[in-house]
């Protein structure tokens, strides 16, 4: 089920130009957010990549982990086996315990009223604009409380106000071992690989009397409410589990007597990987590195949206100004989102590059050469363009023209004659 409301506002012409002038303030924070973020990932690419090959050509392959080798003390180590939890992890609220788990999770949801929106606005002449603004409401399950107050139109759309009736949370076993090595905590959070745990619900498991008399069981969920799984009320609660299951793991950490760590390389990088299923070393480090990329590419986009944003916002009073004719501003406005996608790609560049300049002198040098060359070549090829086009100048001799052959013979005649 689902409903919707419309409102119209009407902002002048006035008030949207002085809202644009007042968005300039935020330009330098966008402007220096995004030069910031740029560098600092440039920064941090190097950092990482060199504490990854530094991790490579120094990591100790363990080949049984059944005894600790107290000659790789402090070492990078990497090895395979089975994650096995020391004891049984258990949920202290709904007892649910499945047996060889290593991390359990508990997801808590709520039936609530959920308000979306969205937004068209239609320039007027003069520079005004209305803005319809369709206000859409719709019962979804939600893992965390909706505040309804906050809704456009809140009558007819109200979610319980006490919040949650459990927190979600995620539970490990205490310890895990892979052979005699101890997983630390910091090991542990990289295991995310989550299945969906389909047996041992039961509200016999249920310690408190009171939750015990509300909980019913659908499928794998416990469920408390008035409704039910296909039919759920408003405030109606269903609570699930996910676990991580005793498995063979794969491990690259520095040694630290029966425990693991994160190995900290020369370069200022940290180096801790973890993964499900056999791999090895060379593997894993190549996984890293992919990942590394990934990272880097998602960070330099979003750096150069900070600055992309940052010129918008200078630029906007210009198509604010020309919307006294609608089409005018929409010409301006296109033309300045142009002008600011090429500058931000511009200022995103020179960044990365001055960046480079400091934490890879040489590939920025060589950069800045194979760029001065290119552009010293595009410039020789424009001017050689240039004089093939050119209309050639050609010097006309002075030709002496010969006497009229009856010169001598035309008679004269006098003006006065013919008058």
């Amino acid at each position: 089920m689902s409903d919707s409301v419309v409102r119209i506002t009407h902002q002048s012409y006035g008030s949207r130009i002085a809202g644009s002038c007042k968005a300039l303030c935020f330009v330098p924070i966008f402007l220096i957010a995004g030069i910031l973020v740029l560098s600092w990932n440039e920064g941090n690419l190097v950092t990482q990549r060199k504490a990854l090959d530094e991790g490579l050509k120094s990591v100790v392959d363990i080949p049984s982990t059944e005894s600790v080798n107290a000659e790789n003390e402090g070492s990078l180590i990497h090895f395979v086996g089975t994650a096995k939890p020391d004891s049984q992890v258990t949920d202290p609220i709904f007892g649910v315990a499945p047996p060889n788990a290593l991390l359990l999770k508990r997801t808590v949801e709520m039936y609530q009223w959920t308000e979306s929106s969205h937004s068209e606005t239609r320039k007027n002449t003069g520079g005004s604009t209305d803005t319809v603004t369709t206000y859409s409401y719709s019962k979804e399950w939600k893992d965390r409380a909706v505040d309804s107050g906050s809704f456009e139109e809140s009558s007819g759309h109200q979610n319980p106000s006490g919040g949650m009736l459990f927190p979600s949370d995620t539970m490990a076993a205490n310890p895990i071992h892979v052979g005699a090595f101890e997983l630390s905590s910091a090991v542990v959070q990289k295991m995310y690989w989550y299945q969906p745990l389909q047996s041992g619900i039961s509200v016999d498991t249920i310690q408190d009397n009171s939750t015990r008399n509300q909980a019913t069981v659908f499928g794998s969920r416990f469920y408390f409410g008035d409704g039910s799984s296909g039919s759920p009320q408003i405030g109606d609660t269903r609570v699930s589990f996910e676990q991580v299951p005793s498995q063979t793991i794969s491990v690259v950490a520095k040694q630290i007597g029966e425990s693991l760590s994160s190995y900290t390389a020369k370069s200022g990088g940290s180096v801790l990987l973890v993964e499900a299923g056999p791999h090895d070393a060379v593997e894993m480090f190549k996984h890293a590195n992919e990942a590394l990329t990934i990272q880097t590419w998602l960070i330099r986009l979003g750096g150069f949206l900070l600055i992309y944003f940052a010129f918008e916002i200078a630029m906007k009073p210009l198509s604010v100004f020309a919307d006294v004719l609608p089409f005018l501003g929409d010409l301006v406005e296109a033309g300045t989102s142009v002008i600011s996608l090429l500058l931000a790609a511009v200022l995103s560049t020179v960044v990365v590059a001055i960046s480079w300049l400091y934490y890879r002198p040489v590939l920025s040098l060589f950069l800045f050469g194979v760029v001065g060359g290119l552009l010293f070549v595009a410039k020789k090829k424009l001017a050689e363009k240039k004089g093939m086009h050119a209309i050639p100048v050609v010097e006309a001799e002075a030709i002496e023209m010969p006497d009229a052959p009856y010169k001598d013979s035309i008679p004269s005649i006098p003006i006065s004659s013919m008058v």
